[in-house]
């Protein structure tokens, strides 16, 4: 099988995703470097190929590589890297970087990115203790083959400072619009730091959010277990899950007229447009798929959206319909009309005393 065609097995596993309402997915990784060998950032290149043959032999025994996907940076083109970085939120790949998929586990082992290995797990439905302990698992016995860089005061040295510690990220994808139409998450991301979490927008465009979608982690990795770390970012996702839900009603009561405006004007661009840009065809799916979850459009549209929405990058849409860049805005129009352009207007609750029911 061609690296191409891995590539796009792996993205159409990772877009089918379950019908979730805010909360999109999680993501959980665990960095690790072994003892006595500079990070893959400052190490020579025999001595980042000697980690991936290390790494190899290591996972051998408990990881049914023959059942994995491998993937190397140095096999792949400049766009199939763009996607791989999407993948697998690579920071610091090298011509040494390999990456070990395994399809039906999901598990995630990447080596030399920035780190020695890095093992990792995206999914949309399960909590982050399950996928967390997937992983700790799985390193309990990488750790019987392999000596890491690990002090007893100071925990797992990781590249990053920031993982220090655990060298765990517990990551959560929340959907936010509403609160985003209120203008609360200035406040949000204020409030967020002072309990040494982190919540960025996933897509950023000269400084404007596209999409609403936020990514919402631990800032760092250091003095306290694993456990209390994953319930602190689970806590403030389920409260942040709470807050749009509440946005969400007050938009519905307060500015029915405005919402529903919202509503009709985005299916209408998006079921005409020709030519449409990145930033404006993520916001506008954005509210189509608040609007289906907040009842204004039938649910069975929303795994379509999500996947639409997740497919809008120029490099998605170059690997998938198009290899010419200069006509990216047309190929993401011509995308979006074809599926637009074949529903139905969407079928508006009545309102009564300014809230909507069924």
């Amino acid at each position: 099988m061609s690296i191409r065609q891995e590539i796009r097995d792996i993205w159409e596993t990772k877009t089918k995703v379950d019908n979730a309402s805010v909360w999109m997915g999680n993501r959980v990784r665990l960095s690790r470097n072994i003892e006595n060998i500079p990070f893959s950032s400052q190490a020579s290149s025999a001595q980042k190929q000697a980690i991936v043959e290390r790494l190899y032999k290591a996972f051998a025994p408990i990881l049914p590589l023959d059942e994995c996907v491998e993937l190397r940076w140095s096999d792949c083109n400049s766009n199939e890297k763009e996607l791989l970085k999407n993948l697998f939120y690579l920071d610091f790949p090298c011509d040494e970087t390999v990456i070990w998929y395994h399809p039906k586990q999901h598990v995630q082992v990447i080596a030399n990115n920035g780190d020695h290995v890095q093992l990792q797990l995206t999914l949309s439905r399960l909590q982050l203790k399950t996928m967390w302990k997937k992983l700790d698992a799985l390193d309990s016995l990488l750790e019987q083959n392999l000596t890491y860089a690990f002090d007893p005061t100071w925990g797992y040295f990781t590249s990053n400072p920031h993982d220090l510690g655990c060298g765990l990220v517990a990551e959560t994808y929340l959907h936010l619009p509403a609160l985003c139409f209120l203008k609360k998450l200035p406040t949000l991301l204020e409030a967020t730091q002072e309990l040494q979490l982190s919540l960025l927008p996933a897509h950023l465009d000269k400084d404007k959010i596209m999409g609403h979608l936020f990514f919402l982690s631990n800032l760092d990795a250091l003095g306290g277990d694993e456990n209390t770390l994953l319930d602190h970012v689970n806590n403030m996702a389920q409260r942040l899950c709470q807050l749009e839900h509440r946005a969400r009603e007050v938009v519905a009561k307060d500015n029915i007229t405005l919402l529903q405006d919202s509503i009709s004007r985005s299916l209408g661009l998006l079921g005409r447009c020709y030519e449409i840009s990145y930033e404006e065809s993520m916001n506008l799916l954005s509210i189509v798929l608040m609007a289906i979850d907040m009842g204004f459009i039938s649910n069975k549209k929303r795994r379509a959206v999500l996947r639409l929405w997740q497919s809008m990058s120029s490099v998605c849409l170059k690997e998938f319909f198009s290899k010419d860049v200069l006509t990216i805005d047309k190929v993401r129009a011509d995308v979006l009309r074809a599926y637009f352009s074949k529903i139905d207007d969407p079928f508006f609750l009545k309102v009564k005393g300014g809230s909507y029911v069924s």
